[in-house]
Protein backbone atom coordinates (compact mmCIF):
# COMPACT_ATOMS: atom_id res chain seq x y z
CA UNK A 1 0.00 0.00 0.00
CA UNK A 2 1.11 3.36 -0.86
CA UNK A 3 -0.66 5.39 1.59
CA UNK A 4 -1.08 4.33 5.36
CA UNK A 5 -2.63 6.28 8.25
CA UNK A 6 -1.58 3.98 11.32
CA UNK A 7 -2.92 4.40 14.80
CA UNK A 8 0.37 4.65 16.49
CA UNK A 9 0.96 0.62 18.20
CA UNK A 10 -0.08 -0.62 14.92
CA UNK A 11 -0.71 -2.72 13.05
CA UNK A 12 0.16 -5.53 16.26
CA UNK A 13 2.97 -7.54 14.31
CA UNK A 14 5.24 -4.67 14.21
CA UNK A 15 5.97 -4.98 10.71
CA UNK A 16 4.33 -1.87 9.65
CA UNK A 17 1.76 -4.29 7.94
CA UNK A 18 -1.35 -6.03 9.15
CA UNK A 19 -0.30 -10.13 9.73
CA UNK A 20 -3.30 -11.57 7.55
CA UNK A 21 -1.73 -14.83 8.18
CA UNK A 22 -3.32 -14.49 11.64
CA UNK A 23 -6.92 -13.41 10.40
CA UNK A 24 -6.78 -9.37 10.86
CA UNK A 25 -8.02 -7.19 8.76
CA UNK A 26 -8.25 -3.06 8.89
CA UNK A 27 -10.39 -0.68 10.83
CA UNK A 28 -10.97 3.27 10.77
CA UNK A 29 -11.15 4.68 13.78
CA UNK A 30 -14.06 7.26 14.64
CA UNK A 31 -13.49 8.23 18.43
CA UNK A 32 -12.41 12.15 17.82
CA UNK A 33 -8.25 12.01 18.73
CA UNK A 34 -8.20 8.94 16.50
CA UNK A 35 -10.38 10.04 14.01
CA UNK A 36 -9.30 8.57 10.63
CA UNK A 37 -6.21 6.14 11.77
CA UNK A 38 -6.16 3.07 11.07
CA UNK A 39 -5.97 -0.37 13.16
CA UNK A 40 -5.45 -3.89 12.93
CA UNK A 41 -8.74 -5.58 14.02
CA UNK A 42 -9.81 -9.50 14.44
CA UNK A 43 -11.85 -10.23 10.77
CA UNK A 44 -14.23 -12.33 13.54
CA UNK A 45 -15.41 -8.98 15.25
CA UNK A 46 -18.80 -7.40 13.88
CA UNK A 47 -18.64 -3.65 13.99
CA UNK A 48 -21.87 -1.88 13.50
CA UNK A 49 -21.44 1.20 11.43
CA UNK A 50 -23.77 4.08 11.12
CA UNK A 51 -23.06 6.75 8.54
CA UNK A 52 -24.43 10.89 9.01
CA UNK A 53 -24.20 13.20 6.04
CA UNK A 54 -22.48 16.91 7.39
CA UNK A 55 -25.59 19.45 7.08
CA UNK A 56 -24.71 21.71 4.06
CA UNK A 57 -27.44 24.27 3.82
CA UNK A 58 -27.12 27.61 5.90
CA UNK A 59 -30.18 28.29 7.29
CA UNK A 60 -30.84 30.93 4.79
CA UNK A 61 -31.09 28.12 2.20
CA UNK A 62 -33.59 26.15 4.74
CA UNK A 63 -35.07 29.16 5.06
CA UNK A 64 -35.72 30.27 1.23
CA UNK A 65 -37.14 26.65 0.56
CA UNK A 66 -39.68 26.68 2.99
CA UNK A 67 -40.91 30.35 2.11
CA UNK A 68 -40.88 28.81 -1.36
CA UNK A 69 -42.76 26.18 -0.41
CA UNK A 70 -45.48 28.61 1.60
CA UNK A 71 -45.60 30.51 -2.04
CA UNK A 72 -46.18 27.45 -4.16
CA UNK A 73 -48.39 24.96 -2.41
CA UNK A 74 -49.40 23.23 -5.75
CA UNK A 75 -47.41 21.98 -8.04
CA UNK A 76 -47.81 23.23 -11.81
CA UNK A 77 -50.52 21.17 -13.37
CA UNK A 78 -52.27 20.48 -10.43
CA UNK A 79 -56.09 19.90 -10.68
CA UNK A 80 -59.09 21.42 -8.43
CA UNK A 81 -61.95 19.97 -8.28
CA UNK A 82 -64.71 22.61 -6.77
CA UNK A 83 -67.81 21.25 -5.45
CA UNK A 84 -70.51 23.49 -4.55
CA UNK A 85 -70.29 25.61 -1.78
CA UNK A 86 -66.83 25.61 -1.99
CA UNK A 87 -64.67 28.36 -3.33
CA UNK A 88 -62.70 28.84 -6.11
CA UNK A 89 -58.80 28.02 -6.55
CA UNK A 90 -58.14 31.62 -6.93
CA UNK A 91 -59.45 32.69 -3.32
CA UNK A 92 -57.67 29.87 -1.38
CA UNK A 93 -54.09 30.53 -3.58
CA UNK A 94 -54.21 34.10 -4.49
CA UNK A 95 -50.61 34.12 -5.38
CA UNK A 96 -51.34 31.33 -7.87
CA UNK A 97 -52.92 31.73 -12.09
CA UNK A 98 -55.21 29.27 -12.37
CA UNK A 99 -57.31 27.97 -15.79
CA UNK A 100 -61.11 26.99 -15.75
CA UNK A 101 -60.45 23.80 -17.77
CA UNK A 102 -64.29 22.53 -16.86
CA UNK A 103 -65.30 22.65 -20.57
CA UNK A 104 -62.77 19.91 -21.22
CA UNK A 105 -65.12 17.82 -19.16
CA UNK A 106 -68.45 18.87 -20.31
CA UNK A 107 -71.14 16.16 -19.90
CA UNK A 108 -68.69 13.29 -19.12
CA UNK A 109 -70.18 11.24 -15.68
CA UNK A 110 -67.13 10.38 -13.75
CA UNK A 111 -67.06 6.50 -11.75
CA UNK A 112 -64.34 4.93 -10.09
CA UNK A 113 -62.33 2.38 -12.04
CA UNK A 114 -63.11 -1.23 -11.63
CA UNK A 115 -66.15 -4.05 -11.24
CA UNK A 116 -68.82 -2.73 -14.28
CA UNK A 117 -66.78 0.04 -15.21
CA UNK A 118 -64.70 0.62 -18.74
CA UNK A 119 -60.85 1.09 -18.16
CA UNK A 120 -58.91 4.15 -16.69
CA UNK A 121 -59.13 7.22 -19.37
CA UNK A 122 -62.03 5.48 -21.60
CA UNK A 123 -65.45 7.06 -21.83
CA UNK A 124 -68.50 4.76 -20.14
CA UNK A 125 -70.76 4.33 -22.75
CA UNK A 126 -74.67 5.27 -22.12
CA UNK A 127 -76.54 2.41 -20.46
CA UNK A 128 -79.75 3.79 -18.83
CA UNK A 129 -82.50 1.56 -18.62
CA UNK A 130 -85.18 3.05 -21.58
CA UNK A 131 -88.94 1.29 -21.84
CA UNK A 132 -88.47 -0.52 -25.16
CA UNK A 133 -92.10 -1.88 -25.28
CA UNK A 134 -95.88 -0.78 -24.19
CA UNK A 135 -97.96 -3.66 -24.50
CA UNK A 136 -101.71 -3.29 -24.29
CA UNK A 137 -104.42 -5.43 -23.67
CA UNK A 138 -107.78 -5.73 -22.59
CA UNK A 139 -108.59 -6.94 -18.96
CA UNK A 140 -110.07 -6.31 -15.19
CA UNK A 141 -109.95 -3.02 -14.28
CA UNK A 142 -106.73 -2.36 -11.56
CA UNK A 143 -107.43 -0.21 -8.60
CA UNK A 144 -103.93 1.05 -8.70
CA UNK A 145 -103.07 3.98 -10.94
CA UNK A 146 -99.25 3.71 -10.61
CA UNK A 147 -96.35 0.42 -11.42
CA UNK A 148 -92.92 -0.57 -10.60
CA UNK A 149 -91.05 -0.74 -13.50
CA UNK A 150 -87.67 -3.20 -13.23
CA UNK A 151 -84.72 -3.23 -15.59
CA UNK A 152 -84.96 -6.15 -18.04
CA UNK A 153 -88.43 -6.84 -16.92
CA UNK A 154 -91.94 -6.15 -17.65
CA UNK A 155 -93.68 -3.75 -15.72
CA UNK A 156 -97.18 -4.57 -13.64
CA UNK A 157 -100.16 -4.27 -15.10
CA UNK A 158 -101.53 -0.33 -15.30
CA UNK A 159 -104.86 0.57 -16.20
CA UNK A 160 -105.29 3.47 -18.55
CA UNK A 161 -108.70 3.77 -19.36
CA UNK A 162 -111.66 2.14 -21.08
CA UNK A 163 -112.24 1.24 -24.22
CA UNK A 164 -116.51 0.51 -25.37
CA UNK A 165 -116.72 -0.62 -21.87
CA UNK A 166 -113.80 -3.14 -21.76
CA UNK A 167 -111.10 -1.90 -19.23
CA UNK A 168 -107.20 -1.29 -21.38
CA UNK A 169 -104.06 -2.49 -19.14
CA UNK A 170 -100.90 -1.47 -20.04
CA UNK A 171 -97.56 -3.19 -19.80
CA UNK A 172 -94.08 -1.60 -20.12
CA UNK A 173 -90.89 -3.85 -20.87
CA UNK A 174 -87.89 -1.75 -20.02
CA UNK A 175 -84.47 -2.14 -20.92
CA UNK A 176 -81.61 -3.95 -18.87
CA UNK A 177 -79.14 -0.88 -18.00
CA UNK A 178 -77.13 0.65 -15.15
CA UNK A 179 -79.72 3.26 -12.98
CA UNK A 180 -77.43 6.46 -12.98
CA UNK A 181 -77.67 8.68 -10.01
CA UNK A 182 -78.54 12.15 -9.65
CA UNK A 183 -75.79 14.37 -10.08
CA UNK A 184 -74.48 18.14 -9.88
CA UNK A 185 -72.07 19.97 -11.90
CA UNK A 186 -68.55 20.90 -10.80
CA UNK A 187 -66.03 22.90 -11.73
CA UNK A 188 -62.44 21.67 -12.73
CA UNK A 189 -59.14 24.07 -12.57
CA UNK A 190 -55.96 23.36 -13.51
CA UNK A 191 -52.36 25.66 -12.08
CA UNK A 192 -50.87 27.06 -15.37
CA UNK A 193 -48.33 29.08 -13.80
Amino acid sequence: MIYTNWQTGYPESGTGYPDNTTGYCIQMNSEDKLRGKWSDISCEKKNLVVCQKLQTWSNLNIQNVLLNISRNPVPIGFIYVQLSGQPEPKAIWPQIEWKDITIDYAGLFFRAEGGNSSKFGDVQGENSPRIIEVYASYGDKRKQDHSKITPGGLSEAIYSGSDSGRDIILTFLASDGEVRPRNQAIRIWKRII
